[in-house]
């Protein structure tokens, strides 16, 4: 049995342990990426952090996200599952939670760039390469990644 939870970023030690188990995740799993950068991502005040959490409380994963309410759609910015914990629908419970937020958000897109061992897990579950948005609505404001594609899922109510 697992849950999502959004991680508060309170500063209270539960949070801050959360947190940085989260951080270590995605610094594992997406070791591309410079830690500093992740670190900034995680403690950006603009975003927010889900995680999933076992029946025992220990983080298996999570994401991090911004919302852009101008343009009308999330930003996934990372997304990882702990190696042991694969394949057991943690990301999928993750991307539906974060399905759910968009719809209470009144958003009808979420954008995220797909690593080539990412791809498969993303058109699972309705990403496409396709972008509807003009570049102009996202091109200045979203993080730009090298060798990966950007995708789009398009949000119905």
């Amino acid at each position: 049995m697992a849950f999502v939870l959004n991680i508060d970023k309170d500063q209270s030690s539960m949070s801050e342990a959360r947190l940085q188990r989260l951080l270590h995740i995605l610094s594992v799993h997406l070791p591309q990426m410079c830690p500093d950068y992740l670190r900034q991502v995680v403690r950006d005040p603009l975003s927010t952090c889900l995680c999933v959490l076992s029946s025992d409380l220990h983080v298996k994963g999570g994401l991090v996200f911004k919302v852009h309410q101008v343009s009308r759609f999330i930003e996934l910015v990372v997304v990882a599952i702990d190696a042991t914990e694969q394949v057991q629908g943690l990301g999928s419970l993750l991307l539906s939670s974060l399905k759910d937020i968009a719809v209470d958000q009144n958003v009808r897109r979420i954008l995220t760039y797909a690593d080539r061992f990412a791809i498969g897990f993303f058109k699972k579950h309705g990403f496409a390469k396709e972008i509807t948005l003009t570049s102009a609505e996202y091109v200045p404001i979203i993080q730009h990644f090298e060798n990966a594609d950007l995708m789009e899922c398009l949000i119905c109510k």
